[in-house]
């Protein structure tokens, strides 16, 4: 039972484990590139074509990630002066906003690989298929949409609907 908790915990963080990689990748491929270049005076050819690949696949998978730890930026000043019932009004305004613009942007970067795929393009060096590189931004959509959806229905089930009943949950702990 246990590993299978564990394999689950590694399946729900595939996103966020992928883009540690990456980053610790891009790292030292950078580091790796500078050292060739002013000290061997060899720079590495292909290093470049990667280290795009690899920031374009940490920028969206790691937007995924943040989602599911509620990490990206908001300004709640004006919605924490509302009454609960607003708070919960403009949480799901937020969501199905947010939603939409992810479907959207899933829907267009998809025309977009599609393209890439129609076109064969690959890059100049490695020759990597652009496919490869452009998927990362509807795959990344969608860990964002599911994992937004996770966030949203965790925050809607322990959201009080109204000020008494947040006064009734806080004499029940007390």
């Amino acid at each position: 039972m246990e590993n299978k908790k564990d394999i689950l915990y590694y399946l729900r963080n595939l996103d966020l484990i992928v883009t540690g990689l990456s980053v610790v990748a891009l790292i030292i491929l950078t580091f790796a590139n500078v050292i060739c270049r002013y000290v061997i005076n060899s720079p590495i050819t292909w290093c470049e074509e990667v280290q795009l690949w690899l920031f374009v696949w940490i920028t969206f998978l790691g937007a995924g990630a943040a989602f599911r730890s509620k990490s990206h930026v908001c300004i709640e000043f004006l919605v924490d002066r509302l009454p609960h019932a607003g708070q919960r009004a403009v949480e799901i305004i937020n969501y199905a906003v947010v939603v939409g613009l992810l479907i959207f942007v899933t829907w267009a970067s998809g025309l977009i690989v599609q393209q890439m795929e129609m076109m064969g393009r690959v890059t100049n060096i490695l020759h990597i298929p652009f496919t490869l590189i452009y998927a990362a931004v509807p795959i990344g959509c969608v860990i964002m949409i599911l994992s937004f959806t996770v966030t949203f229905i965790e925050r809607m089930r322990y959201f009080p609907v109204s000020h008494e009943a947040l006064e009734k949950e806080t004499e029940g702990e007390g």
